[in-house]
């Protein structure tokens, strides 16, 4: 529904197909006329049927090499459980504008986020893919990131992350390659990720445990590395330009810091603010 606050008036925009199993629907773009939003799938159908028999054994192998995993709650376990969650879970992206007209992004699929560029050109798109897990939780499942236009068009794709079943143990453990995507909120377009290095454990010995990179619109070059944190990345904060706030924080000894940056400055040099316990 859209709210016209001059008019007192409201209208639906939609009928009742916004998809939010996964917890992130909608999003107004930059120029507030045009909402993205995660719908149904036409002709869904409907959810399958838990079968009165097992049609085959469930099967899990441990082939050469050792993993810790914790104890998780509410699993897929079989089959049906994979079919009911792509059942649900399954979404088309879509874009509309406040008139109702809806124009669908690319092709269905199972979007675990998506989120938009601040000038509103772009799009961050987070698939679920598959081989699923009967161990861990979907967050952990394959993913694909893609980069595309309001059209649906692929600009570029960004990443392809495997099942991360061997992150290491302890707090602090995080999986290997790139991960929290997002836009600088201070610039047009500009992506910026994390990455390990210390293969995401924390018994590691190191310098530095992670660093910062930078993927600017139209995405076309190499991304850009920047900042290496002594501790785990644990956000930015963003000003402009000359100005930024990154905090890094270890969960073994409770300590964090609090740095200032220049997000124009490619040497990746910062100024300490805050070095504490919490």
């Amino acid at each position: 529904w859209m709210v016209d606050v001059a008019e007192a008036s409201a209208h639906r925009l939609t009928g009742p197909i916004v998809n939010n199993v996964m917890g992130n629907a909608f999003s107004w773009l930059s120029d507030n006329k045009t909402i993205v939003f995660t719908a149904v799938p036409e002709n869904r159908g409907q959810a399958p049927q838990r079968p009165r028999v097992a049609s085959s054994p469930v099967i899990q192998e441990n082939i050469g090499r050792r993993a810790a995993v914790r104890t998780f709650q509410d699993l897929i376990s079989d089959q049906y459980d994979e079919a009911i969650f792509d059942h649900y879970a399954t979404s088309q992206l879509c874009r509309i504008d406040l008139r109702g007209n809806i124009k669908p992004l690319g092709e269905p699929g199972v979007i675990w986020f998506f989120s938009d560029s601040p000038d509103g050109r772009y799009l961050l798109v987070n698939r679920i893919e598959k081989p699923y897990s009967y161990i861990v939780p979907f967050s952990r499942f394959p993913q694909r990131l893609d980069i595309i236009d309001t059209e649906g068009n692929l600009v570029r794709h960004l990443a392809d992350i495997p099942l991360s079943d061997d992150i290491p143990q302890g707090f602090g453990a995080v999986r290997t390659g790139p991960r929290s995507h997002s836009w600088r909120a201070d610039a047009p377009a500009t992506l910026f990720w994390v990455e390990a290095l210390d293969q995401g454990d924390p018994a590691v010995n190191t310098e530095y445990r992670d660093q910062i990179f930078f993927l600017e619109a139209p995405f076309t070059g190499e991304p850009t590395a920047s900042l290496m944190l002594e501790l785990r990345f644990a956000g930015i904060t963003w000003g402009r330009d000359d100005f930024a706030l990154v905090s890094e924080s270890w969960w073994r000894d409770r300590r964090m810091k609090l740095s200032q940056f220049r997000p124009d400055d490619t040497s990746g040099a910062m100024s300490l603010l805050i070095d504490r316990s919490t």
